[in-house]
């Protein structure tokens, strides 16, 4: 992994939690992209299980989402979590739908230009 890269995430995801916010995080330089996502917010109910690599990664083995009505002391606050989780889920999909789409059209512009691309994985 460039070395630029897994510090430029570990300080973007450091804000999140400041904010105690959730947050899908892309990083890119002229040689590599990665991304990171955070889920565990005050208010989220998901938390990313994840087992470090050894050049510094993090590879996420499971999503858990707390949400047996044993798990809150009351069951308006079991459909409030739960509802925040998904709802922040649901839009940060849509988000990236959104960025997928502006990619493309990005990418047939540059094509167009005569712009030479790197084959797509």
């Amino acid at each position: 992994m460039n070395p630029k890269i897994l510090p430029a995430l570990d300080e973007i995801e450091a804000v999140l939690k400041k904010h105690d916010m959730m947050g899908l995080i892309i990083v890119a330089d002229s040689g590599e992209t990665n991304f990171r996502m955070r889920v565990e917010a005050s208010w989220s109910c998901a938390k990313l299980e994840v087992q470090p690599e050894s050049d510094g990664r993090r590879q996420v083995t499971a999503v858990r989402i707390r949400s047996k009505q044993g798990d809150f002391p009351t069951e308006s606050e079991r459909r409030e979590c739960s509802s925040a989780t998904i709802n922040a889920f649901i839009n940060m999909q849509k988000s990236c739908d959104t960025m997928s789409v502006n990619i493309e059209v990005l990418k047939e512009m540059l094509k167009q230009a005569g712009v030479v691309m790197e084959e797509e994985e």
